[in-house]
This record gives C-alpha cells, sequence and structure tokens, in this order.
C-alpha cells in the first residue's frame, strides 16, 4: 500500500492544524495496490456490500487525531508516523460487517519503547468512491505519551 511520499509535509501540516482545532480539507494521502483493491471488493462482495471503485485513500483525520492526540498524547510527529506505517507495510485486510481494516504485518518500534502492530481503519461508505483512513490504533502501546506526561508531573 503505497504511501504517497510527496505529500508528506502536507500530511504533517494537516496533523498540526488538526491538533490546533483548525478546519481542514481532506487530502489523498496513499493508493491501494491492485492485491489490496481486489482483496477489499472480494470481502465486500461476500457481504453483499458495494465495491469500492477508486483505489486511493483519503485522509481527513478529525478521529484520528482526537483519539491519539487528545486521549493518548501522541505528537503530530508521532501520527505522522502511524500514518506512514500503515500506508507503507504489507498488511492484512479483514473485513468484517461492521469494519474494514489494515494490520500491520511489520511490527513498528515506537518513541517510547513500544513494539506495535499499527491497525489502519478504512472508512469505505462516506466518501464514495474512495476509502478513508480513518484512524490509525497502535496496538502494543502500553506505554503511552500520556502515561510518561503524567508520571513527570508526579516526580
Amino acid at each position: 500500500m503505497p504511501f504517497y511520499h510527496e505529500k508528506k509535509e502536507e500530511l504533517r501540516s494537516q496533523i498540526e492544524r488538526l491538533i490546533d482545532g483548525d478546519r481542514v480539507p481532506v487530502i489523498e494521502v496513499g493508493i491501494l495496490t491492485d492485491e489490496q483493491h481486489n482483496m477489499i471488493n472480494k470481502g465486500r462482495e461476500a457481504l453483499d456490500y458495494p465495491p469500492l471503485l477508486n483505489p486511493e485513500i483519503l485522509y481527513l483525520g478529525k478521529h484520528h487525531i482526537k483519539s491519539r492526540h487528545h486521549t493518548d498524547g501522541y505528537s503530530a510527529d508521532d501520527i505522522l508516523s502511524q500514518i506512514i506505517h500503515i500506508l507503507d507495510v504489507d498488511v492484512e485486510i479483514p473485513i468484517t460487517k461492521r469494519q474494514t481494516k489494515m494490520v500491520s504485518k511489520v511490527p513498528r518500534l515506537d518513541a517510547y519503547g513500544n513494539t506495535i502492530i499499527d491497525n489502519g481503519i478504512l472508512e469505505l461508505m462516506s466518501r464514495k468512491p474512495k476509502a478513508e483512513l480513518f484512524s490509525v490504533i497502535p496496538k502494543g502501546d502500553k506505554i503511552k505519551p500520556s502515561a510518561i506526561k503524567d508520571q513527570k508531573k508526579a516526580s
């Protein structure tokens, strides 16, 4: 799943603006491989859902920023790393009636000493005919930045 590396600075700006509370447009950040696009459409067909027509991946980021920055304390750089990693590695694409996600096959070491398996959540209905990367969940983040900040305040 190729991340559009030429969009890295635009994506960083998008993340920073969202952290600051600004309204931002939806941007294009990557594209599914033919194999991934076909896997998603086969899974959707089995569930009697319409196919995903365009393999391009969009990003708005409101939910991602709320969950990862405001709740967990991740920085803009951390969030950027999550997005780039989930869009640049081999992923499994489990599809259920409730969601389509991308699960990284390649662990990522984060800045807090965790070994992470990123889970990207795709929204496939609201931005037809394209997919939106709705959020990335860093599975295995036992040490969250917010816990480190709380620990420093207490000492």
